[in-house]
């Protein structure tokens, strides 16, 4: 799709299935207004001819990041090493503190053609720009090898926070079998372990999902659309638009049924920052669906 520069679209993609007429609509961002746009960016693994869609990288791994204007030899890099709490309930209002922007480290990448390279650190990310006079560039996050999937014991215990207090939670972190303390809760919940384990099953699930779909500067299962995601599962129905995502719970226009709005961030290093519109209303709601999970039943 050829799209003039120095402009910014919003571009809706139409899939139809011929053989049953179900169509899928998907509305994506794109942004060629200047030399940082992400769109000029291109990764690849180090040696490999083939690009890799994601802004999600592995630790220690060299990579060819392919610039997409002719005649840059300079692209200055930030890289990050921050840590970001977990959102609060949807009823609870906060204010995020303010990102500041002081980088931990900054480099330069030097070329004498459209290729440059550069080894990923252990965590953090990484935020490329030729111009910066603006904030906005191509940004790439360091993740676990594992990553989105949920492989280990720590990608089980920071998820299950959601679903304990915080007195149950610094009880857990201090038992000496950390494995065994979690799987405790779950059949405690649940009664028998055959329903603990499904529902763990499913937790997980939609922890992997969540960092799928919702990750950005957070891991996906951290973000307000993560947490909503994993206590109460898949919407109903969903509304885009380039600003807002709404969820609906329930029948449409159903005064039973519940509904989030998420409302994009104007963030520098992601377009997939959506912050919830928090509201008292959700606390009986809230209460209600992790008292379900603790009764070992899936909400």
């Amino acid at each position: 799709i050829y799209l003039p520069k120095d402009n910014k679209y919003n571009v809706t993609v139409t899939i139809r299935d011929e053989s049953n007429g179900k169509r899928l609509e998907k509305l994506i961002a794109v942004n060629k207004d200047g030399a940082n746009n992400r769109e000029n960016f291109l990764l690849f693994k180090h040696g490999s001819s083939a690009p890799l869609f994601t802004d999600r990288i592995k630790s220690n791994t060299s990579y060819d990041l392919d610039f997409g204007i002719l005649d840059t030899k300079v692209i200055n890099v930030n890289y990050y090493n921050r840590s970001f709490p977990l959102p609060p309930p949807p009823f609870a209002y906060y204010e995020p503190k303010p990102f500041n922007y002081e980088p931990d480290e900054q480099f330069v990448l030097t070329s004498d053609s459209i290729e440059f390279n550069f080894t990923s650190k252990n965590e953090g990310f990484y935020h490329f720009r030729v111009d910066t006079a603006v904030k906005e560039g191509f940004t790439l996050f360091v993740s676990s090898e594992e990553f989105p999937r949920v492989q280990n014991v720590q990608n089980m215990v920071d998820p299950f926070r959601y679903l304990v207090s915080g007195k149950e939670y610094k009880k857990l972190l201090e038992a000496h079998a950390l494995k065994v303390e979690m799987e405790n809760f779950w059949v405690d919940w649940a009664g028998d372990r055959n329903r603990a384990r499904n529902n763990i099953e499913t937790y997980y699930n939609r922890v992997e999902t969540a960092n799928r779909f919702f990750s950005s500067h957070l891991e996906g299962w951290k973000s307000d659309r993560g947490l909503i995601y994993l206590i109460y599962g898949e919407p109903d129905k969903i509304y885009k638009t380039a600003q807002l995502e709404t969820w609906i719970y329930g029948e449409e226009r159903n005064p039973l049924s519940i509904t989030f709005r998420f409302i994009k961030v104007d963030n520098p290093f992601t377009e997939n920052d959506y912050r919830l519109s928090r509201e008292d209303y959700y606390k009986p709601s809230w209460y209600r669906s992790i008292e379900a999970w603790r009764n070992g039943r899936i909400y």
